[in-house]
């Protein structure tokens, strides 16, 4: 073997990249809404919990995500966009080479919320501090 060709080989075998080890993962996946629509443009942060670390990107046109180059070890992933509502997975363990699928359904967020609340309180009177109120004439007969 000639001295380039060791060379080569050295170089090859202390490059992991190059040799197809490699010690990191991925995570990657399809973000759609309830309806099964894809959904553009969802802000994707991938935090490594235990090393407080994120990754970010978006969805693409087809709503599509991947994050690579992972370390391993337990992920959180959460998706955001305005109009839906905020999602979150949790504890995802991640192992070396391992390339993680995890599609997202977005719900759809309420923009406002509105509570009616409806019931009859008791009168009070102002000027005495004291209450007051309708009795039905039923109630009073049922007295008898």
């Amino acid at each position: 073997m000639s001295r380039f060709g060791c060379l080569l080989l050295l170089w090859v075998a202390a490059n992991p990249s190059l040799s197809g080890q490699s010690f990191t993962g991925s995570i990657s996946g399809l973000v759609t809404d309830s309806t099964g629509a894809v959904i553009t443009g969802a802000a994707i942060t991938i935090t490594d919990i235990d090393k407080n670390s994120n990754y970010r990107t978006t969805s693409n046109a087809t709503g599509f995500y991947s994050v690579s180059q992972l370390p391993p070890g337990n992920y959180r992933v959460t998706s955001e966009l305005q109009g839906f509502r905020r999602f979150v997975a949790d504890r995802l363990p991640l192992t070396t080479q391992q390339r993680a699928t995890l599609d997202i359904t977005m719900e759809v967020g309420a923009v406002t919320e509105q509570v009616e609340v409806t019931a009859e309180a008791q009168l009070l009177e102002s000027a005495t501090a004291t209450l007051s109120g309708l009795v039905e004439n039923k109630r009073i007969l049922d007295l008898r």
